[in-house]
């Protein structure tokens, strides 16, 4: 285990044998607390929150749990660049621009800032050059942003836990070059917030997680939680439709094909389904044993591509229209995030053990691990 840089400083006071030996063994409890605490953090750090693959499909960003974001080029599996996020996060994502020239990053404030009430910003980095660009406060936004540009590079969408102690999550529409904020809405009593842009920008699709229990009841009563959609006109914000999922245990997951006509659900029990929204109809693809926490529509949106985390994760995809499954894979650990390049040939997933897989879509199934 690394050192943690604190040096140690014996203090002898008079107190008797009793008090000393009473001081001992609270000082061993403390070090064994810490010598714990230590090779726990240091297994989470190395989880993978979230990954994201280039729009050229040379490079991938990785969102550790306690590392902050680094980017890989897939060629030759070498580190660009590595930034902090400034804490360790549940979930957080790091997204490139549609160009490819800018990467997204929800970061924490580390200064006066946090008395302010702007503890969370999203900052743009160079991908390239590495260098910071610019950042935006993003007010009672908290742990948990899930970013995406549209694909004119104009616009961020946010979604995140609200901050401290509210519950409930936010959404936003974030003008990039102003920082602007275009539309906010926020959602009571609610978590697992999802996002997707359709391909040509002209709509906006949110998922989150109803809690329909309080907190000291969850257990109990979590599987009475139900899902919001939220499918908005893009950039104006305005309501395209807005729905309800009674059953599943919410929605933690959301795409939208390139048409724009259906909509991809992950539900918190592991349902992947379909909605052909206009048409008010729905069909189940797939039912994982646990949650189905990743969703991808391919680019010529012939496949539906979703995973689970379990001890063993699994991704798969089906045909959109038939419904017919086409990929399954296994993997040794639990997968946290996954990702499709451009051309749909290539899969990349993100495991709990620091590692990222890279998948041949199209060959007989071929893989190279790359360690963290």
């Amino acid at each position: 285990m690394p050192s943690s840089g604190l040096k140690s400083r014996v203090v002898r006071r008079h107190g008797g044998p009793n008090l000393m030996r009473i001081t001992r063994s609270v000082f061993l409890v403390v070090l064994i607390l810490m010598l714990v605490g230590c090779e726990y953090n240091n297994r989470l750090r190395k989880i993978i929150l979230s990954v994201d693959v280039s729009p050229r499909g040379d490079q991938v960003a990785i969102r550790y749990f306690g590392d902050g974001v680094e980017t890989i080029d897939l060629s030759d599996s070498s580190r660009k660049c590595h930034w902090s996020t400034g804490g360790s996060q549940i979930r957080g994502f790091a997204s490139y621009s549609s160009s490819g020239e800018l990467i997204a990053v929800g970061k924490e404030h580390l200064s006066i800032e946090m008395a302010m009430g702007n503890m969370h910003k999203i900052v743009f980095y160079d991908s390239n050059s590495c260098e910071q660009v610019n950042a935006v406060p993003l007010g009672d936004f908290s742990d948990g942003h899930v970013l995406e540009f549209s694909p004119d590079d104009k616009y961020l969408a946010v979604a995140s836990r609200r901050q401290l102690l509210q519950r409930g999550v936010n959404l936003a529409i974030v003008e990039v070059e102003t920082g602007k904020t275009i539309k906010k809405w926020t959602y009571g009593d609610a978590d697992h917030p999802s996002l997707a842009f359709s391909d040509d920008g002209s709509m906006l699709v949110f998922g989150l997680t109803n809690l329909n229990s309080r907190s000291d009841d969850r257990q109990n009563k979590k599987d009475n939680d139900t899902g919001t959609v939220l499918l908005l006109d893009f950039p104006a914000g305005d309501t395209r439709k807005e729905w309800i999922e009674d059953t599943g245990k919410g929605v933690v997951s959301v795409d939208i094909a390139s048409d724009s006509s259906i909509v991809a659900l992950g539900l918190g029990d592991g349902t992947v389904k379909l909605v052909h929204y206009i048409e008010e109809e729905s069909r189940v693809l797939h039912r994982f044993d646990n949650m189905a926490i990743g969703l991808r529509f391919s680019p010529n949106n012939k496949l539906v591509f979703s995973c689970e985390s379990n001890v063993n994760g699994s991704l798969i995809s089906h045909q959109t229209h038939s419904g017919n499954p086409v990929h399954d894979y296994t993997f040794t650990v639990p997968i946290f995030d996954f990702d499709v390049d451009d051309e749909g040939k290539t899969a990349v997933v993100g495991f709990s053990s620091g590692e990222i897989e890279v998948v041949d879509l199209v060959t007989t199934p071929t893989s190279e691990t790359i360690a963290n």
